[in-house]
């Protein structure tokens, strides 16, 4: 994730998993390419691949999309925007209803992952990327809370 814009008006941060998902849409393709061209395969074995190949693309597509958060500061909104292949969803939110921005993180085999979140007045967490990393995010998370908790310029 990183910073795109940030001015007065608005903040814009985005999050592309080029590298992940880009490596998983390529084995996909291969693995669709060799199946459909019987490559290295003939039978049941062609097909197993082909269909592993299909599975392998729908899985980046769903869960690899490229994410955009805007915080405008005029309109008192958050915008979400997760640009899947089929169509982008996007989710608003009010200032009104945010509590704060922070790191959500998860232990897994000894390692400490995060990811960025927006957390809600209600308590539920908004998740601003679509995975966790071991990427340090507090430059992140300050510039995002400094610019919420600034005053607006008239």
């Amino acid at each position: 994730m990183k910073v795109v814009e940030n001015t007065p008006e608005r903040l814009v941060l985005e999050h592309r998993p080029y590298l992940l998902g880009g490596f998983t849409w390529f084995m996909g393709m291969v693995a669709f390419v060799t199946g459909v061209l019987g490559l290295e395969t003939e039978g049941w074995e062609r097909l197993f691949i082909t269909l592993l190949g299909v599975g392998v693309m729908v899985a980046a597509a769903v869960f690899f999309p490229f994410v955009r958060i805007t915080l405008y500061r005029k309109a008192q909104l958050v915008e979400r925007r997760r640009a899947h292949i089929d169509k982008a969803r996007v989710l608003t939110i009010p200032f009104a209803d945010l509590s704060r921005v922070r790191q959500e993180a998860n232990w897994s085999d000894g390692a400490r992952l995060t990811r960025l979140v927006l957390e809600l007045k209600d308590g539920r967490l908004v998740p601003l990327e679509t995975g966790y990393s071991s990427r340090d995010l507090d430059p992140i998370e300050t510039e995002v809370m400094s610019w919420l908790t600034e005053p607006a310029k008239p």
